[in-house]
């Protein structure tokens, strides 16, 4: 138990030590990390059978939408003044 507080006390140190805009950005790299590398994997399937060009375009049109997105956000959430 005596263990358990203590590591407790040691996890509460380290988050007081970072602002909240850092941890921000963190998770929101993490998400945008993710969303890229699904939406590439979604991308190569679509392309690699590209069959039905009338619609998968507009498919492919639509996946890109998520990570031009999470990028742009990302970028702005960067930019932002954290005093």
């Amino acid at each position: 138990m005596a263990m358990a507080m203590e590591l407790a006390d040691k996890l509460l140190l380290v988050l007081q030590s970072y602002s909240l805009p850092v941890w921000a950005m963190i998770i929101s790299g993490l998400f945008v990390a993710v969303s890229l590398s699904l939406s590439i994997y979604l991308l190569l399937n679509h392309l690699s059978a590209y069959k039905n060009p009338e619609e998968q375009k507009f498919l492919v049109g639509v996946v890109l939408m998520v990570p031009i997105y999470a990028i742009e956000s990302y970028k702005r959430l960067l930019s932002l003044d954290p005093g």
